[in-house]
């Protein structure tokens, strides 16, 4: 894999090892089209691996003519080379040899997101030579790209159900091994695209600690064997990360919670995925009687690196996001207003004439390709924020949102509790939102570590249509928080000194943007706090004493910290430990995990860096959306009832 200038960027690195592969696995600083053009052949796992990285347009530049997954009927194409980018699964192996027989194409480049196997490669190798096609294929590559993608410091292992998995009364252990080995694998295809060798903190008992020592063993191979691919890392010997291993159980209420910031707002409200939204669209069109409106769904990629309304606005507070869409919106109305006053001047001097000709040409050549490009991107968020602000009003998140504020921050007065028994039970409301946003308040509240009797939880249970998880939710809220202190609840104590208020200036500044859907929403500014995960990784990061602190009942000292550069045998007793503060982390939570945390991880980067330069990526099994944790917190209720 080639070097680049952000030894730290996942996004920059496997994009750069994706464009390798896309030319034949040479490096793709000058892609060249005169060699002719590709097939790009991908399955279901390797599909959400390009899908946040590459558009059509980017592929069609890199010489790719076509994109098919691999299980689909396919055409020959008999002097073209095709690039297979897939899972190194049996049936995979299976297809290939097939289409290797069939001669589908003039050559092929085969690259698997992980390492493929002896039994598969052998597999691979017996298919070939009985159908005598072994010439036809020309490369066979173990990529480690086994993971997604979203940010330079975001990635999920798109591993569907994983807290409902892991948690199950069901699993085998079979089931469970699977499982950890697949989390394993993806963990070191991220090392591997980064060439770090990170020190390993974890829990000491657990799946973590199962995902640990193998990550750890797989490591420590790796690095004896002679396809070592971490042996040039430029920042081996330098600066090495911590990698921080996380259960989702030590904090289920940032879960379920309500979100106010634009991002978390797109995957809560709109389900985004893979960066891309999509929602209805009103267009106008001609029709028999004049012009005509109609709604059409319509699919939005948002490029963190490309986009930078989205890279500079996506934690902001969403009336922020549209105060910043109007003035996008007015700045741009405000350079095409300059174009047609050059066109209206007083072109009567055959000096004017030329000047403003040349004026206006200039203008054209320089600015107006930039310009359409910009406004194609402020109707795009701004389609979205109405989307978003449509879904605000007709379920009032916002007064979920800032009831669920208080309570996490442990701000509850009398009239705020009432407030929250009003709006889980709908007495005297007109039914604010939807059951599963009042049982996302109901989840909060119970899951705050305030004493609740059960009288009460029985008689606000009995509003929901299904309220089997609260025998799941009591066990685990005996095993994981009955423990700690009492500064230490879920969502853990606000850090800053302001709490949710109204942005009234934001919200009078819409102007016309949204004047028809605005009346009536409350606009919020979130509190800034440091989520449990957050105050765990500043402990790990800086190598806090965590005695006498908030901390103390986690015992973070009696984590596992292990080095895969240590011999086995020297790491069985007391091995060395670094000494200064890391500076760069990787912090992967086991079961599920979602924007809130990433953008407060975000956040802690950006308070501290007056202090110091700290770079963290997040990572996390899936991304799951509230509600979709929510169902399978009530499918484990099922299972242990």
């Amino acid at each position: 894999m080639g070097s680049t200038t952000d030894t730290f960027n996942l996004f920059q690195k496997q994009k750069e090892c994706l464009r390798e592969i896309l030319n034949f696995n040479r490096p793709a600083d000058n892609v060249s089209l005169s060699e002719g053009w590709k097939v790009l052949i991908y399955d279901k796992e390797t599909l959400n691996i390009l899908t946040p990285l590459f558009t059509s347009e980017e592929l069609h530049s890199l010489g790719v003519t076509l994109h098919l997954p691999l299980h689909s009927d396919r055409q020959s194409i008999p002097d073209v080379p095709a690039v297979y980018f897939v899972s190194s699964t049996p049936e995979n192996i299976k297809r290939i040899v097939e289409d290797c027989a069939k001669r589908l194409y003039e050559s092929f480049y085969l690259n698997f997101s992980s390492s493929l196997s002896q039994e598969l490669t052998d597999e691979l190798v017996t298919g070939s030579i009985a159908s005598d096609s072994v010439k036809l294929i020309s490369k066979v590559f173990d990529q480690y790209t086994n993971f997604v993608t979203l940010d330079k410091d975001l990635f999920e292992l798109h591993h569907k159900n994983s807290y409902l998995t892991l948690n199950s009364p069901k699993l085998t252990e079979m089931e469970a091994t699977h499982i950890i080995d697949s989390i394993t694998e993806g963990l070191f295809s991220v090392i591997i695209s980064l060439g770090v060798i990170p020190i390993i903190r974890c829990p000491k008992t657990g799946v973590a600690e199962m995902i640990a020592s193998k990550l750890e063993a797989r490591l420590r191979e790796h690095l004896n064997s002679p396809s070592n691919l971490l042996l040039d890392s430029s920042i081996v010997n330098f600066q090495r990360p911590v990698l921080i291993l996380l259960d989702r159980n030590i904090d289920l209420s940032v879960m379920v919670s309500h979100t106010w910031t634009y991002q978390t707002l797109l995957h809560d409200l709109l389900d985004m995925k893979l960066n891309g939204v999509t929602i209805m669209v009103e267009e106008e069109g001609d029709g028999s009687g004049g012009k005509t409106v109609k709604e059409s769904k319509k699919t939005y990629s948002l490029d963190p690196i490309e986009d930078t309304f989205w890279a500079n606005n996506m934690s902001s507070p969403f009336p922020k996001v549209a105060v910043e869409v109007q003035s996008e919106l007015n700045d741009y109305k405000s350079k095409m207003e300059e174009i047609e006053k050059i066109k209206a001047s007083d072109n009567s001097a055959p000096e004017n004439v030329i000047g403003n000709t040349q004026r206006l040409g200039k203008f054209v050549v320089e600015s107006l390709p930039e310009l359409r490009a910009r406004k194609k991107k402020i109707d795009l968020h701004t389609n979205i924020a109405h989307a978003l602000l449509e879904r605000i009003k007709k379920r009032e998140i916002d007064s979920y949102f800032s009831l669920e504020e208080k309570i996490l921050l442990g701000l509850k007065s009398a009239a705020d509790k009432k407030e929250i028994i009003s709006l889980i039970t709908g007495e005297g409301t007109t039914s604010k939102g939807t059951e599963e946003d009042r049982l996302r308040l109901f989840l909060v509240y119970y899951l705050s570590g305030e004493k609740i009797e059960n009288a009460e939880i029985e008689a606000l249970l009995a509003n929901f249509t299904d309220a089997s998880f609260l025998k799941y939710l009591k066990k685990v809220r005996s095993l994981v928080y009955g423990s700690l202190s009492s500064d230490m609840s879920l969502a853990s104590s606000a850090s800053s000194g302001y709490r949710g208020q109204l942005m009234q200036k934001g919200y009078d500044s819409l102007s016309g943007l949204f004047s028809a859907i605005h009346t009536g929403v409350k606009f919020y500014l979130p509190t800034s706090k440091e989520l449990y995960i957050t105050k765990i990784v500043d402990a790990l990061m800086d190598m806090k004493p965590t005695t006498g602190s908030g901390l103390a009942s986690l015992n973070l000292d009696s984590y596992l910290y292990l080095d895969p550069k240590i011999p086995k045998m020297a790491n069985q007793g007391s091995i060395p430990r670094k000494n200064s503060p890391f500076k760069e982390a990787i912090v992967f939570v086991i079961g599920g995990g979602n924007y809130v945390e990433y953008q407060n991880l975000l956040d802690y980067v950006k308070a501290t860096s007056v202090k110091s330069s700290k770079k963290i990526i997040y990572g996390t099994s899936e991304l799951v959306t509230a509600n979709d944790f929510v169902r399978q917190l009530k499918e484990l209720g099922h299972l242990v009832s």
